[in-house]
């Protein structure tokens, strides 16, 4: 049934692009989660204008899973319908072979105007894949209204936030609302459970591997990490949580029926929009430690944008990589959008801060983010990922009585097999 759905999607997509294709017009493949598409739109139209060409935003299809394996069969097909990718944190090793270097592009000192964190994820074997447009790090959401009527602190370990989810749980229950749950994340078997896991672990001080590369997914830290989750499965969270991407889980919170969310930046400015039943009620918070000798753990996210190898016009097309991804563009998406911008300059920018969720309440600082482990495991990253969410979606569905130990033992071992010997570390 997937496979139809994203041959369907493709054809689609490929003939609304063959149907143009007359134009001269580059074309540029959005998401369109939240705001996503509207400012991407409006930027590629800015950008036109400025470097006196066509060209055309086209939407992608939602969720990172459905996303890649749409971009597949466009390298598959060395299709040029599409010049222009907007690839996940974690793709520029997998899709190597189908990206442009960009250093005949982009110079140098170009390259330093962003984070380094950044470019660095995206040069692979020396060379740039793609440019950083916006970042993503995970972070805790909780009803500031609801934690200011029952006296209640913001949480700092994950046992203090599900004692708290629990008590206002019950407490909201028996005042009325009966739809009232304590904490939402993404648990659907997908990229986004793999990046909840790793918060997990690495907030309880492991990982799925260890610095030299070695796995240690089925760590005693590990297993303990997921053992408090599963115990709270249809319990504070609710089970259908179980099937919640992240706009499942901004649709539960912005309805008024979670206390506590994991979700991405993205979702603040639109927790606050005029018809929000949750306006001025919202708070935010690193994700909690793993005990009080844990860490503070936000996975790193965002999207790039990458030129296709297929590309008819590969210098128009950096261009216009270079103006969406410029510190004009990036300044307004941060102001208009809430997004947070990848160039140093913009992170000083006082009036970015105001108006970016992440700059507001965290500042600069870098030293929780965690990053999912592409390097490490290099082309063979989605098998080894689907590995992780399959083994973690398997256990949380089970709840209470999970063997979480065997659970991780096994997921180990595949991870083992998985794991390539020469790892990618340029």
């Amino acid at each position: 049934m997937k496979n139809i759905f994203l041959s369907l999607v493709t054809l689609a997509l490929l003939s609304s692009t063959a149907a143009v294709a007359n134009d001269g017009s580059l074309k540029i493949m959005c998401g369109s989660v939240g705001k996503e598409f509207s400012l991407c739109m409006a930027g590629v139209k800015t950008c036109s204008q400025k470097l006196g060409f066509n060209a055309e935003a086209v939407p992608a299809v939602n969720g990172s899973n459905n996303r890649f394996s749409l971009y597949s069969q466009f390298f598959a097909g060395k299709s040029p319908d599409i010049s222009i990718f907007q690839i996940d944190v974690t793709w520029p090793a997998l899709l190597e072979s189908h990206l442009v270097d960009l250093r005949p592009y982009v110079s140098e000192a170009e390259t330093k105007e962003f984070i380094p964190l950044l470019i660095n994820n995206n040069t692979i074997n020396e060379k740039v894949l793609a440019l950083p447009w916006f970042i993503d790090v995970g972070i805790l959401y909780y009803r500031k209204d609801l934690l200011e009527k029952y006296n209640k602190p913001v949480p700092q370990t994950w046992e203090e936030l599900f004692d708290t989810a629990a008590y206002i749980q019950k407490a909201e229950r028996a005042a009325g609302n009966k739809n009232m749950w304590g904490y939402v994340f993404q648990g659907k078997a997908y990229e986004g459970l793999t990046v909840n896991a790793m918060e997990w672990l690495k907030s309880f001080g492991t990982n799925f591997y260890d610095a030299d590369g070695n796995v240690t997914v089925n760590s005693l830290k590990a297993k303990e990490a997921l053992k408090l989750f599963t115990s709270n499965i249809g319990k504070t969270i609710p089970i259908g949580v179980l099937n919640y991407a992240e706009e499942d889980s901004r649709g539960t919170f912005q309805s008024g029926n979670a206390v506590f969310m994991r979700n991405w930046p993205y979702s603040y400015n639109l927790a606050q929009a005029k018809n929000s039943q949750i306006k001025g009620k919202v708070g935010l918070s690193p994700l909690p430690k793993g005990g009080k000798t844990g860490n503070y753990a936000g996975a790193l996210g965002g999207w790039q944008l990458a030129v296709s190898k297929y590309a008819p016009d590969k210098k128009k097309a950096a261009a216009m990589v270079k103006c969406l991804t410029g510190y004009t563009e990036q300044k307004r998406r941060a102001i208009e959008g809430g997004y947070t911008p990848t160039r140093n300059a913009l992170h000083a920018d006082k009036s970015i801060a105001r108006k970016t969720t992440y700059l507001k309440y965290f500042g600069s600082n870098t030293d929780h983010f965690v990053q999912r482990p592409s390097r490490v495991t290099g082309r063979k990253y989605n098998q080894i990922s689907a590995a992780i969410w399959n083994a973690f979606h398997k256990a949380l569905s089970q709840g209470s009585k999970a063997n979480t130990s065997n659970a991780l033992d096994t997921l180990a071992k595949k991870m083992k097999n998985l794991t390539p010997k020469k790892q990618v570390r340029k």
